[in-house]
């Protein structure tokens, strides 16, 4: 009876240990893994035969050989070959449509309405301070169906009461379903001047959903944000100038040198001093921008340019992604009367709540 009792026992430890698979990967390990399942481009597994075990995920091309516990294999690279009739398997994101031509339109429209004029006669005496206008480019998708972009321009302190002079921009998603709408912060990017930077959880940013349950703000504490329903998404604000050290408008950024930079067409180098970092407009001495002048510029026209791409879904699961880009440009350049008060009656005046920039003039010796 002892006898069948252990015979019984190691019976029970054998399905025990051999109840779980093994992912085989190229360095070697052995994963012991349940549940496995093969995505487009991902492997995803548990740790435990527990049905609430955290979901595990490793690249697919990290693994070689996928140990199945009946003992069968299964070779990666020929599984591939057997999902190539079925290019939407299972967890492959599929990108969704929701445009709304009208919608988009408007948004456009009302962020370009907004201007600035001389309210002076213009001058040929250069000017030390512009103002470069920025507008949406018609090319631009601030909204659909399911969301709509909105900006904020942030100025800097006691400084920004005399001369706007901004440090950076807030860029906000609203949800306008009735639905949770999850926003992947690892495929949603600020631009500059086409170089992105990605939105992660490492970003000192906030999210702010404004619902019926009133006001939250947390710190982006994962690689997925959720929007409420009919509530808005702060991204927070995010620099003008890469924290980086590396200037994607041209030039270069300095530490209290101010590193002049030319080029062909029109120039923008910028300058560091500090932890303050100005824009500069620099060209020959015939072509210097006068006070009061105006310059309209066309998309393209200057290397001053941001952009917002959007990744985001309905689902956790990262299946249907939707996406939006937005592309903001210098429309338009005004030289200022003062370097140190840019608005006013006698100077220039502001229609609307425009986004703009303060840059300053340097004649290139």
């Amino acid at each position: 009876m002892k006898k069948y009792l252990c015979l019984s026992l190691f019976c029970i430890l054998t399905l025990t240990v051999t109840a779980q698979d093994v992912l085989v990967t190229e360095s070697g390990d052995a994963i012991k893994a349940w549940s496995v399942d093969i995505g487009g481009s991902k492997i995803y597994y548990r740790t435990s035969d527990d049905a609430n075990a955290p979901l595990q995920s490793i690249d697919k091309s990290a693994v070689l050989v996928w140990k199945k516990a009946d003992g069968s294999r299964v070779i990666i690279g020929q599984e591939e070959k057997k999902t190539t009739e079925t290019p939407t398997a299972k967890n492959e994101p599929v990108v969704m449509n929701a445009d709304d031509p009208e919608a988009n339109a408007a948004c456009i429209q009302a962020f370009n309405q907004t201007d600035a004029i001389p309210t002076k006669k213009a001058s040929k005496k250069a000017a030390l301070t512009i103002l470069g206008l920025l507008h949406m480019a018609p090319d631009s998708k601030m909204a659909d169906k399911n969301v709509e972009v909105s900006y904020t321009i942030y100025k800097k302190g006691a400084y920004a009461k005399t001369t706007p002079r901004t440090d950076g921009i807030g860029v906000h998603v609203r949800n306008k379903t009735d639905k949770t709408i999850y926003v992947y912060l690892g495929n949603t990017f600020f631009l500059r001047h086409g170089i992105s930077t990605p939105f992660t959880q490492s970003q000192a940013s906030q999210s702010t959903s404004n619902g019926n349950n009133g006001t939250v703000s947390t710190g982006f504490s994962q690689n997925v944000i959720a929007i409420p329903a009919q509530s808005t998404l702060d991204l927070g604000k995010q620099e003008f100038f890469p924290s980086d050290g590396k200037n994607p408008f041209g030039g270069n950024i300095t530490h209290e040198v101010r590193d002049t930079y030319t080029g062909g067409g029109l120039f923008t180098p910028m300058i560091k001093t500090g932890t303050v970092c100005d824009f500069y407009w620099t060209e020959p001495k015939s072509n210097l921008l006068g006070k009061g002048e105006v310059r309209e510029l066309a998309p393209g026209g200057c290397p001053i340019d941001f952009g917002f791409k959007l990744t985001y879904s309905f689902s956790e699961d990262n299946t249907q992604l939707y996406h939006l880009d937005t592309k903001l440009y210098v429309s338009k350049i005004i030289g200022a009367y003062s370097a140190l008060t840019i608005w006013g009656s006698d100077n220039i005046e502001l229609i609307g709540q425009p986004a703009y920039l303060v840059i300053t003039q340097k004649e290139i010796k």
